[in-house]
């Protein structure tokens, strides 16, 4: 998927990080964009704090913004479950074991809502990975897709609540996305799927 994304970023693009944890695809991207801009979307305050150490030690500060964000289908603080190691953390309360986490309310987003309140420029590559709300958030992705031209979802089918939900495929191909291949699984119901216009 790194390797992927590498081979696709140009210096001006404008790339989104959903779910950006510790900055690994933040700071990869940053590397690579020179006259674009990455915004990165992490909700956790521990990795949060990884995130802008990762961004400082890498000098992109004036080409990385970073939202303390959920990104999903709405605008209000809603509750969040964070893991000890910062990994799998989820607004997917339902179906995590309590142990080893607790649950924190965090601040979430309507994307579409998000860009046009704060004047920001829309993305034209994303990466998804927000264990099990990435169907909400794509839900409310309209105008905000208008300009990417490749998204990079990871998909967890076994965390989604809602069971008859449209998945993230079906969701894109709607959104004009009309090349969708799984380009890594690691189950029948957790995969990263590549989505292009």
């Amino acid at each position: 998927v790194i390797e992927d994304l590498i081979d696709n970023l140009s210096t001006d693009d404008i790339f989104y990080d959903l779910g950006a944890n510790r900055g690994l695809y933040t700071c990869l991207a940053g590397d690579e964009i020179k006259d674009g801009k990455v915004h990165a979307f992490e909700p956790n305050p521990v990795a949060i704090g990884d995130l802008e150490q990762n961004i400082q030690r890498n000098n992109f500060y004036s080409r990385v913004t970073v939202h303390q964000k959920a990104v999903s289908d709405s605008g209000e603080e809603v509750p969040f479950v964070v893991r000890s190691d910062s990994t799998g953390n989820t607004l997917q309360t339902t179906t995590v074991d309590e142990r080893d986490s607790e649950t924190i309310t965090v601040e979430s987003v309507n994307l579409d809502d998000f860009i046009i309140e704060n004047d920001l420029p829309r993305p034209t590559i994303m990466k998804i990975d927000i264990e099990g709300a990435e169907v909400d958030a794509l839900k409310s992705m309209e105008t905000s897709l208008e300009d990417c031209r490749l998204i990079y979802c990871e998909v967890h089918e076994d965390v989604i609540e809602d069971t008859d939900s449209v998945l993230p495929a079906a969701l894109l191909r709607d959104r004009g996305f009309d090349e969708i291949n799984h380009i890594y699984e690691r189950s029948d119901s957790h995969y990263i799927i590549r989505a292009q216009q």
